[in-house]
């Protein structure tokens, strides 16, 4: 994570606060967290951090996938393992994970979380249906609505590349990517 972590951030009426988890945070949810921080740095008051189910706490990203981000034109300096807790999922106004299971996992136990808790994959599925692009308050809020239609499966899950080949990290590093890109295009 970046200098500021997100329970760190000033929370002011207007800010819009991003988390993005991932098992261990530092293969998958760091690279997230800063091809977010990028392509979404034009929107004021948003703050973008990750954080991990079961982090690796302290440790750097992950070699390989800090390799892949560089190749997107990210920077991993100072991205390092932050455990979720209790203050990361209240402070956050939209909650991404890399997996449903990682998303069931969450709100189990954040039961508050539901409503502003998906996994990449089924909030980029759900965006779908937008055709002009709205404030990312506006598209959480329509997500949540249109939740139970959205069909998403496995299917749209982010592998765990972790102690995996290269060829899996960049796999994984192009998906997050198209993923980001696609959420970035709906976003006003």
């Amino acid at each position: 994570m970046l200098q500021n972590t997100l329970a760190q951030q000033v929370q002011g009426e207007d800010s819009f606060r991003l988390l993005t988890v991932c098992t261990g945070n530092i293969c998958r949810s760091p690279l997230a967290e800063s091809l977010f921080r990028s392509q979404l740095s034009s929107i004021p008051n948003l703050s973008v951090a990750s954080a991990g189910l079961h982090a690796v706490a302290g440790a750097p990203m992950d070699h390989d996938a800090a390799q892949q981000l560089i190749q997107l034109g990210g920077d991993p300096m100072g991205l390092v393992g932050e455990q979720l807790t209790d203050q990361h999922v209240a402070a956050s106004d939209l909650i991404l994970t890399m997996t449903l299971g990682q998303r069931n996992e969450l709100v189990e136990k954040h039961p508050r979380a539901t409503r502003r808790t998906y996994s990449v994959g089924e909030f980029s599925l759900l965006l779908q249906g937008f055709h002009e692009p709205a404030p990312l308050a506006e598209l959480v809020k329509s997500a949540s609505f249109h939740r139970s239609k959205s069909g998403v499966t496995t299917a749209y899950d982010v592998e765990d590349p972790y102690r995996k080949s290269i060829e899996v990290h960049r796999r994984v590093a192009l998906q997050i990517s198209e993923y980001v890109t696609f959420i970035n295009s709906k976003i006003r």
